[in-house]
C-alpha cells in the first residue's frame, strides 16, 4: 500500500463515519484509532457500539437511529467539525426487499448527505458503493473502470445512483470517491462468505472440482488501507470518481475451497460431477443466486485505483483466502473451548 506514515495529511476536523457498527465500520475505526484520528461515529445505537469506544474522550457518538428518517437538521448538526465523511451505511442486497427501500436508503440517503457535507464545507466525502453498481454477480469478461454501468439488480441500481450524488461534490470542488469493491472477505465477515467458511470448515466432501471459474475478492484489510489513503493524504477534486477495488488476480471456487480447506486443516475433499449438476443447482429457487455469486464468473481489474493513488495490496489473494481459513478455525475452537 501507499506509505500512509510519510505523506500523511492530518485532518482538520474529526472523520464522520456512518455505518460504524457494520462489518467494514468496525475494521475502519478500529485502525483510525491506532491512528489517534478524532472520530464522529453515526449510529442507529450507540449501546452496540465497543464500550471502549464509547468511553473513548477522542471520539462522538452521534446515535440517529434510520439514517433515512431522520431530519437534515439532524445531519447537519452531526457534521459540525467534520473534515471528512466515510459513508457505510445502508442496506445491502437481499431477497424480498421492497425496491423502494433500496432507493431510500442508499441512493436518496447518499444525496442527503451530500448536500449537507457541502453546506458544512466537508474536504473529502468516500462513499462505499459496490461492483454491483457496474454489473450483476457474474460477468463475462474482465469488470473494470472501463466497463459501462449498467447494474441488473435493484441493489447495483441504487448504488449507481447514490454514485451519482457522490460525483456532484467532485464538480463542486471536493474530493470525492466511490468505491466498488466485490464480496469483502474476512475471518469475520457474514453473508457468503461465511457460509462458504462455514462449508468448507464441515469437512463434507463436495463436487466442485471441476469448477474453473474466475472470481476477485477484496479483503478487508486492503478496503480500509485503501480508505486511509484516501481519507488521510492530500489528493485534487481531479482525482474524484468511481473505482473499483479489489485483489489482484482471480480464483476459481475449487481453488478457494482448496485454500479455505488448507488454512483450516481440513482435508479437501473435493470431486468432479457432470457440468449438468451445476446447471440444475443454479436454477433452484432459494440457491440459485447464491450458488452463481460464487460459482460464476466476476474478475476485476482495479489497476486504476492502484495506479492514480499510488496503492499496493499487501497481500496475494490466495494468502488472504488461506489466512481466512486459518482464523476461522482458530476462532470457532475458541468458541468451542470456550462453550466447554
Amino acid at each position: 500500500m501507499a506509505n500512509i506514515e510519510t505523506s500523511m495529511r492530518r485532518p482538520t476536523g474529526s472523520v464522520l463515519i456512518t455505518g460504524a457498527n457494520g462489518f467494514v465500520g468496525r475494521h475502519l475505526t478500529q485502525r483510525l484509532i491506532s491512528q489517534n484520528i478524532p472520530l464522529k461515529l453515526v449510529v442507529r445505537e450507540a449501546a452496540r457500539l465497543p464500550a471502549a469506544w464509547r468511553d473513548n474522550s477522542n471520539i462522538t457518538v452521534v446515535e440517529l437511529g434510520d439514517l433515512g428518517a431522520c431530519a437534515d437538521s439532524e445531519l447537519a448538526g452531526a457534521l459540525t467539525g467534520v473534515d471528512a465523511v466515510v459513508h457505510l451505511a445502508g442496506i445491502s442486497a437481499s431477497r424480498g426487499l421492497d425496491p423502494q427501500e433500496y432507493q431510500k436508503q442508499n441512493a436518496e440517503m447518499t444525496d442527503r448527505l451530500c448536500l449537507q457535507a457541502e453546506k458544512s464545507g466537508v474536504s473529502v466525502f468516500i462513499n462505499m458503493s459496490s461492483i454491483f453498481a457496474v454489473s450483476g454477480s457474474t460477468h463475462a469478461g474482465i469488470v473494470s473502470d472501463e466497463t459501462p454501468a449498467e447494474p441488473k439488480t435493484e441493489y447495483g441500481r441504487s448504488k449507481r445512483a447514490g454514485e451519482l450524488y457522490v460525483n456532484k461534490l467532485a464538480h463542486k470542488g471536493m474530493f470525492a470517491v466511490s468505491l466498488r469493491p466485490p464480496l469483502v472477505i474476512a475471518p469475520d465477515a457474514g453473508g457468503n462468505w461465511k457460509q462458504l467458511m462455514r462449508l468448507a470448515a464441515s469437512g463434507i466432501p463436495l463436487p466442485f472440482a471441476s469448477l474453473d471459474n474466475r472470481r476477485t475478492y477484496c479483503g478487508i484489510e486492503t478496503l480500509v488501507d485503501a480508505i486511509m489513503v484516501l481519507v488521510l493524504q492530500n489528493w485534487p477534486a481531479s482525482k474524484s470518481g468511481s473505482y473499483a477495488l479489489a485483489e489482484r488476480g482471480a480464483v476459481s471456487l475449487a481453488d478457494t475451497l482448496r485454500l479455505l480447506r488448507s488454512g483450516m486443516s481440513v482435508p479437501r475433499r473435493l470431486y468432479y460431477f457432470p457440468s449438468f449438476v451445476f446447471g440444475l443447482l443454479s436454477g433452484m429457487p432459494g440457491l440459485g443466486a447464491r450458488f452463481q455469486s460464487l460459482a460464476g464468473d466476476c474478475e476485476i481489474d482495479a489497476r486504476r485505483f492502484y495506479e492514480t493513488f499510488e496503492f499496493e495490496p499487501e497481500n496475494e489473494l490466495a494468502d488472504l483466502i488461506y489466512q481466512c481459513g486459518k482464523e476461522y478455525a482458530c476462532r470457532q475452537r475458541r468458541e468451542t473451548e470456550g462453550t466447554t
